[in-house]
């Protein structure tokens, strides 16, 4: 929410106002279908100019396990 005119956003601001300009035309009943199309334009060549980010592990560590205790659940169960 922007409570101060020293507020900002981590978006781009262009990026900003081509998506707030159809979606207020949207409300209002009018005629909107190019500035929507322009808007997806442009934030689609942006997301592709950013790179992303790189792969995000969340699987832990990573063991090599025998077979037969692939699908044994961690605990001490006596195995031979």
């Amino acid at each position: 929410m922007f409570t101060s005119d020293d507020d900002g956003t981590f978006l781009d601001e262009e990026l900003l106002i081509l998506d707030i300009k159809w979606r207020f035309l949207a409300a209002k009943g009018l005629d909107y279908a190019e500035d929507m199309a322009t808007a997806e334009r442009e934030i689609t060549k942006a997301l592709g100019e950013d790179g992303g980010s790189g792969a995000l592990d969340i699987g832990g560590p990573h063991r090599i396990l025998p077979p037969y205790l692939a699908n044994l659940p961690e605990g001490s169960f006596g195995l031979p």
